[in-house]
């Protein structure tokens, strides 16, 4: 169907809950959510604005939503709630301060992606990118697909690994960060030197905890 715009008031949180969706998350001149289906509903609740799909409609419709949602650029939300069951997300540009992040089985592309104080993501299957960012705190829980992160990590991490390649390039020094490593089947690497089960690499204020799985894990650092 056709994308009509379906809310374009200002919000401060951004909550959206659909079952199978293309999504695209870009900034533009104002406010405004766009999508082709009429199950998908867009309403403001206090400062959060509530995306979310009649129950089941996805599944009888067999077509996924195509849903776009523009921020006005240099809008920083206070949170940002994302749960999607299968599709795609594509984020050219998103500040937080929160950020939680549920998908079942869905490839997720952010060119940048920023949490200010911090970041949950839960991740089933599917293909996970954030080109650049900036990660406080940041608590990922990774499921089968392969992960790219190259952001700033503040604050403590913890990256648990499942069934799937993971490289994440850490924006700094390595003498910033302590890498707590536990080896899963896969090689672990931490600026190419393989680890061992329990390794503990480095003695910097940031702690970064990653449990490796089934694929190959790899913790590179990029100094300006």
């Amino acid at each position: 169907g056709e994308m009509t715009e379906i809310f374009d008031e200002e919000f401060s949180s951004l909550e959206i809950e659909v079952g199978a969706a293309s999504l695209t998350i870009g900034t533009g001149e104002h406010f405004s959510v766009l999508c082709n289906n009429s199950t998908v509903t867009a309403k403001k609740k206090d400062e959060t604005l509530e995306i979310t799909e009649k129950s089941n409609a996805w599944i009888q419709s067999k077509n996924e939503s195509a849903l776009t949602v523009i921020l006005p650029e240099g809008t920083v939300l206070q949170n940002f709630d994302l749960d999607v069951g299968a599709g795609r997300i594509v984020i050219t540009h998103l500040t937080a301060e929160t950020v939680e992040i549920d998908i079942g089985a869905a490839k997720l592309e952010a060119e940048y992606l920023c949490a200010k104080k911090r970041i949950d993501a839960d991740l089933g299957a599917g293909d996970f990118t954030i080109r650049a960012g900036y990660l406080k705190s940041p608590d990922f829980d990774l499921g089968v697909g392969k992960t790219t992160i190259t952001a700033t990590v503040d604050g403590d991490g913890d990256f648990d690994c499942g069934v799937g390649e993971v490289d994440l390039t850490i924006y700094g020094s390595p003498a910033d960060y302590t890498i707590r490593a536990s080896r899963g089947i896969g090689d672990v690497r931490v600026d190419g030197r393989s680890v061992s089960d329990g390794d503990v690499i480095g003695n910097g204020s940031h702690t970064v905890r990653i449990s490796g799985g089934v694929g190959s894990v790899s913790v590179s650092f990029l100094q300006d």
